[in-house]
């Protein structure tokens, strides 16, 4: 263990990762953490996330719904785990309400701008089902997949519980190296740059790179092919198994780096790559990375695509507390989705069909509710916790807040409604913004904007 041996030049945290996959769907990894204390108090621990850990029997929180498991492991309900091997010379602990943190004691207390190392040495095994974290059918996703810091706030570490409705993770950007080694017939689909690739021994090792980002992750199939275009310096990636309409979701790919690069600001890393994969849900979004389900017919492909694309600046640019303040980054990227088509009406979508939709599929929502002779929660911000599914979160953190978006918008028209976006972009590029951040910058587009976004929020609007 090495602490405070020298400042560097950009205070940032960063991960060498170097990990190999086995045959028989196990990762064995080491884990190099340089953790830069960006705090103005002295840190004496670090804790880290272990979101796989949702995957292991008899995890309190588990990582479906049961309501999904046939989809979710299709060929029969099986476990994972990460197991932590050892910590350099550092004393540990696992703790947390499901198993799910990782204690590491310092052996020397690290000020603030100051720099400690820690080595981690783990064993991933990835259980066989269509989840962020899984395997099925040729398809293997590593999302989640390693011990990563907890964000901090004024509280502490932020330990962050698995969640089977939402997206349950709170991060820090860091820059990361992974040095990721598979048998050699695989093809890997990766966050960041690819800077070099070496085949010995019926093995593959690839190098990663990627700098300024909230998490890495990767997909991996035997029969990915590859469809490679460019976005402006932006190198632009699809990878797919079997995908008959694979160049469309490419096309769309660029023309959305393009769109949202124009309306908020310049996509923040150089590369992009989409996974068709085998996945429960629509997609999922990661820093230079997003997957699409392969499950999906063309146009929600395409829409599934624009959407996590979108994530790219609402999540991995501008960070967000996805537990407690799920609306923000959902309903961005959802209302995103709407500012592109708009921008391409090829495509056959309006502003007003698309709202029109989801005004009605909205008020359905409420109905069902009301037909229980039950009112619906309708505040926005609230944890993942309070959702009683993948329907009420979905319709309060996406449709609701689309909604909420394209009210405003209304009032303050188009231009200054991009305005105040490009603002809350720049203005929090690379943090963790919180609602009171979105306030600040919409407020400069409408001086009641407040007491607008609050009673949205506060579920007193009634649609």
């Amino acid at each position: 263990f090495l602490a405070a041996c020298g400042k560097k030049n950009v205070g940032t945290t960063e991960y060498i990762v170097d990990a190999e996959l086995k045959e028989d769907f196990t990762v064995a990894a080491h884990m190099t953490v340089d953790y830069f204390n960006d705090t103005e108090t002295e840190i004496s621990e670090l804790k880290f996330n272990l979101y796989p850990k949702a995957f292991r029997e008899g995890a309190k929180r588990p990582p479906c719904l049961p309501e999904n498991e046939a989809k979710s492991y299709p060929h029969g309900k099986n476990y994972g785990d990460l197991v932590i091997n050892s910590c350099g010379d550092c004393l540990w602990e696992i703790a947390g309400e499901d198993e799910n943190i990782l204690v590491l004691s310092l052996k020397k207390g690290v000020f603030p701008n100051e720099r400690a190392r820690v080595e981690i040495d783990f064993t991933l095994t990835i259980a066989e089902c269509a989840l962020r974290l899984g395997h099925v059918d040729g398809f293997i996703n590593l999302g989640n997949w390693f011990p990563i810091l907890c964000a901090r706030d004024e509280g502490g570490f932020i330990e962050c519980a698995y969640s089977a409705v939402g997206d349950p993770f709170v991060s820090e950007v860091a820059d990361y190296t992974v040095n990721f080694t598979v048998p050699g017939e695989y093809t890997v689909a990766a966050g960041g740059e690819c800077v070099s690739t070496a085949i010995a021994g019926g093995k593959a090792e690839y190098r990663f790179k990627l700098d300024g980002a909230r998490d890495f992750a990767l997909s991996l199939n035997k029969n990915y092919n590859v469809i490679q275009k460019t976005a402006g310096e932006t190198s632009v990636c699809v990878y797919f198994a079997d995908c008959p309409f694979a160049e469309e979701i490419a096309a769309v790919a660029v023309e959305a780096t393009k769109t949202f690069s124009t309306l908020f600001g310049e996509y923040p890393y150089p590369s992009l790559s989409v996974a068709v994969t085998r996945f429960l849900h629509g997609g999922m979004e990661y820093p230079s990375l997003v997957f699409v389900s392969d499950a999906l017919e063309k146009e929600d492909a395409i829409t599934a695509t624009v959407h996590e694309i979108a994530h790219q600046w609402w999540y991995a640019a501008v960070g967000f507390d996805q537990v407690n303040e799920a609306f923000l980054d959902e309903g961005l990227a959802e209302y995103s989705v709407v500012l592109f088509y708009e921008e391409h009406p090829n495509y056959g979508y309006t502003r007003e069909g698309l709202f029109d939709a989801k005004t009605a599929e909205y008020r359905a929502f409420y109905g069902v509710f009301q037909d229980h002779g039950v009112a619906p929660d309708t505040k926005m911000r609230r944890p993942l916790s309070s959702f009683s599914g993948d329907y009420e979160y979905a319709e309060i953190c996406y449709t609701r807040s689309a909604l909420m978006f394209d009210g405003f918008r209304e009032g303050v028209g188009k231009k200054r409604f991009i305005g105040a976006l490009k603002r809350f972009f720049a203005d929090n590029l690379f943090s963790i913004a919180d609602t009171d951040a979105l306030l600040s910058s919409m407020c400069r587009a409408a001086y009641d904007a407040e007491n607008y976004f609050n009673s949205w929020i506060e579920g007193k609007v009634i649609v």
